[in-house]
């Protein structure tokens, strides 16, 4: 796995429809951001390397942690999540036009 200026520098060399990722949280003014720093390039990246770009992320990441923005939500197209509609990210993102898409939990 390649990380960090490798991973950067190889991602400016492919295209993706729709690249999706992760993130460690979403702030309530809707800014995805990571503790990992290292990553961060590579996941800015990935977002210039895509035509849409979808954010994967549960219920637990709405509390915004991260110390690192990754993006705003002028980057994202889709965000597909657990979290109740009514929090405060997830509204921020809708009004930024983010198509925010809910999921329900898997039943065994």
């Amino acid at each position: 796995m390649l990380d960090g200026f490798m991973a950067e520098d190889n991602l400016r060399q492919v295209h993706a429809d729709w690249p999706f990722m992760g993130a460690c949280g979403v702030r309530a003014g809707a800014q995805v951001m990571d503790t990992t720093v290292a990553e961060v390039p590579a996941r800015r990246a990935m977002i210039a390397a895509g035509d849409k770009v979808a954010l994967l992320v549960d219920d637990t990441k709405f509390s915004g942690t991260g110390m690192v923005k990754i993006c705003g939500p002028e980057d994202l197209d889709v965000v597909v999540t657990n979290a109740a509609s009514g929090v405060a990210a997830g509204t921020a993102l809708e009004e930024a036009g983010v198509v925010v898409t809910p999921v329900s939990p898997a039943r065994t």
